[in-house]
């Protein structure tokens, strides 16, 4: 299956890096989310495991690799907007990249979990600041990725 490639980043529409999805038949596009998704899921398992999540951890244990994989993930996709908004790139990387593997690599359901168990456990300031504290680092995260991209000219 030979993917076609991004429009330059001049002829991206009203969102950056819209038009990188011009050219994909919807069953590419499915095919390289699904693709994508299922890696995704696999590294976010893979780095819980890494730090030996299971029934008995402790809240912490589940807190500190949800936020890493969100903070590196928010990374990632800022990297990925900046590089297809400066450079461009074939038609099947924001489908495979951002839906699939960094929309299933990063979750939200699981901060949102893992905050409920924090306010039960340590209060409602304690779960507030980590909310207000994950999406502000997130931000920054996204915001260091996209700067770290280079203009090509």
């Amino acid at each position: 299956m030979k993917f076609p490639s991004a429009k330059a980043p001049s002829q991206t529409g009203p969102i950056a890096g819209t038009s990188v999805l011009a050219g994909l038949s919807p069953v590419e596009e499915f095919l390289a989310i699904g693709i994508g998704g299922a890696a995704g899921a696999c590294l976010r398992h893979a780095v819980h495991v890494a730090f030996g999540m299971g029934p008995t951890n402790s809240l912490w244990a589940l807190i500190v690799p949800t936020l890493l994989v969100n903070l590196s993930g928010a990374g990632a996709l800022g990297f990925l907007v900046g590089h297809i908004t400066k450079q461009g790139g074939p038609a099947w990387l924001r489908p495979f990249f951002a839906v699939g593997v960094l929309g299933s690599f990063t979750t939200y359901s699981s901060v949102i979990f893992q905050n409920d168990l924090l306010r039960s456990e340590l209060g409602l300031l304690a779960a507030v600041v980590h909310l207000i504290g994950t999406g502000a680092m997130g931000l920054l995260a996204f915001a260091l990725g996209q700067a770290s991209v280079r203009d090509p000219r």
